[in-house]
């Protein structure tokens, strides 16, 4: 209210126009598969363990209440103690991770970056399935092998986790080595274009008030990292090209203070219609 002069609540305003049908669509429509293979990729074997940690667990607990007698899916006792949070505990944490999901995943545009509020709920999910995994497997060899043999330790339960997660640990490595090496083209282009074409022009605090200096990207302006690259007296500029959606609309000189909201520059929509006033002419 302080800022809009109205009740909003940002929340309730994403929510409603990304239900609503006609919304989210206008920025692209994308199959269910597009987010598994965005987890298989981000995640490899965790996020498939993550995905998979209520089931596990209300399954080992639903195994263990219709079969009491049976060590194999018994917790709390001897050498098979888990420490931590309670199983309850757990579920209460894993179902937000759901709850998420199952809005999101229905939706027909997707994107990389709404799965990002659950990733840390994947990661805790997949320590509990792999522990559940762990505990399962060396109960197993206990029950097989003579004990002197298979002893269950904290040490001995570290180490099959280790070697569990070993080969997905380097492919992940792998693969932030490779985003950084074949993605980072924006981010050089930008900071060398900062160094070595702007800096070199002498941009001292006398020269703010002379004519600005415009840098202009076209069909590819998303790969703009930001306006920290560009120094004073120098805008980012917007060339028509075979985009035809809606660019964004640059903040007003008192950038995100109470003053911008006040100051009604640009056109607007909400159904990512093209807006030619974003554009400079060459």
């Amino acid at each position: 209210y302080h800022y809009y002069g109205k009740m909003v609540s940002p929340i309730w305003n994403i929510f409603v126009y990304n239900a609503t049908a006609g919304g989210d669509e206008l920025y692209g429509v994308e199959p269910l598969s597009y987010y598994v293979k965005n987890l298989l990729l981000n995640f490899n074997f965790v996020g498939l363990l993550g995905i998979l940690s209520l089931p596990i667990l209300l399954g080992r607990k639903l195994l263990a209440s219709s079969f009491p007698q049976t060590v194999l899916f018994r917790r709390g006792d001897g050498h098979f103690s888990s420490s931590g949070a309670s199983d309850g505990l757990k579920i209460l944490m894993l179902v937000p991770m759901y709850i998420w999901m199952a809005i999101v995943f229905p939706r027909p545009h997707k994107e990389e970056r709404f799965l990002f509020p659950i990733y840390p709920m994947l990661c805790f999910g997949a320590s509990i399935a792999l522990e559940e995994v762990m505990m399962m497997s060396m109960q197993v060899l206990s029950l097989i092998l003579p004990k002197s043999k298979v002893a269950p330790s904290p040490n001995k339960c570290m180490l099959l986790g280790l070697v569990l997660l070993s080969p997905f640990a380097v492919i992940s490595i792998s693969r932030s080595f490779a985003l950084h090496h074949n993605y980072s083209a924006p981010l050089d282009l930008y900071q060398h274009f900062y160094y070595h074409h702007i800096l070199s022009k002498d941009m001292t605090p006398e020269r703010e008030n002379e004519e600005v200096t415009y840098i202009c990207t076209a069909g590819e302006w998303y790969r703009f990292p930001s306006s920290f690259f560009l120094p004073a007296n120098t805008q980012l500029g917007f060339l028509k090209s075979s985009f035809s959606g809606q660019l964004p609309q640059p903040f007003t000189e008192f950038g995100s203070k109470k003053e911008s909201l006040e100051i009604q520059e640009g056109a607007f929509n909400d159904v990512n219609k093209e807006e030619m006033d974003r554009y400079i002419g060459i």
